[in-house]
């Protein structure tokens, strides 16, 4: 395939030039280049982020001064999430699981994030607040115990059975060091999660906060969220310990291969 752009050839098809960057025209939208200056140029989704990164930051320092009492962060981030997404779902040309790659970090960030935020606005907000406490389906103390331990266990033990399953049954090619990061992201934050629930069992002070609902009708949830975040534990120690298990045997059994010989010798 030749660039139309330097006349650089090579003898396979590609979508962006690897010597001077032209992107083909059959490339999409969001990948081509601006030109920053006579010399450098950037990707038009690259130059989206940066922005959506300081409009992020900017909505943030109002949300500050506000004293949170609007949603300016909150809702900035859904659309920017949302954005994300919908790019990543109508990018055809990447394989099943860099798509999930890149939605578990769109998620498990915004889950962090919600858990962070949602209680300060719960203080700080409150309309909020009432709307919060008058749903019966609602009933835990406040969003961030009902985030930290309900929807992120169950996302965390939901997304890392979802992304093994996909390597296993459609042997997908995967990027080793991405995946082994999101596995072992998953192990940190459920064993931390696990961890505090079994300190709260002789501490009251972090009791206070792990103890999920105020009603005593709903006992039997809070039973279920202590065996979602045991299960997801578990299952992310077994996919951590494997996951890394083999990757650390095939490093070795590559370092072991010797080149350049017959294999009679």
């Amino acid at each position: 395939m030749r660039c139309p752009h330097c006349g650089f050839i090579r003898n396979i098809d590609f979508d962006e030039c690897p010597y001077c960057g032209h992107i083909m025209g059959n490339k999409k939208f969001l990948n081509k280049r601006v030109s920053l200056n006579k010399r450098s140029s950037i990707k038009l989704s690259t130059l989206l982020t940066v922005v959506s990164i300081n409009l992020f930051l900017v909505l943030l320092i109002v949300d500050i001064i506000t004293q949170f009492k609007y949603f300016f962060i909150l809702i900035a981030y859904v659309v920017m999430i949302f954005s994300i997404i919908l790019f990543h779902l109508l990018d055809r040309k990447r394989s099943v699981i860099m798509v999930m790659e890149n939605l578990d970090f769109c998620f498990i960030t915004s889950l962090i994030l919600f858990t962070v935020l949602l209680p300060v606005y719960y203080l700080h907000n409150s309309g909020f607040a009432n709307a919060w406490n008058s749903s019966t389906a609602l009933s835990h103390i406040n969003p961030g115990s009902l985030f930290a331990f309900l929807i992120v266990p169950s996302f965390l033990l939901v997304a890392s059975i979802l992304i093994a399953a996909v390597l296993i049954l459609k042997k997908e090619k995967f990027r080793p060091l991405i995946t082994g990061s999101i596995f072992n992201f998953h192990f940190l934050i459920s064993l931390i999660l696990f961890i505090l629930l079994m300190i709260a069992r002789d501490n009251e002070g972090v009791a206070s906060y792990v103890i999920l609902y105020e009603n005593t009708t709903n006992d039997w949830l809070t039973i279920f969220e202590y065996s979602v975040v045991s299960l997801s534990f578990v299952i992310n120690a077994l996919i951590f310990i494997n996951f890394n298990a083999i990757l650390i045997g095939s490093i070795i059994s590559h370092a072991g291969t010797v080149y350049g010989k017959d294999k009679k010798d």
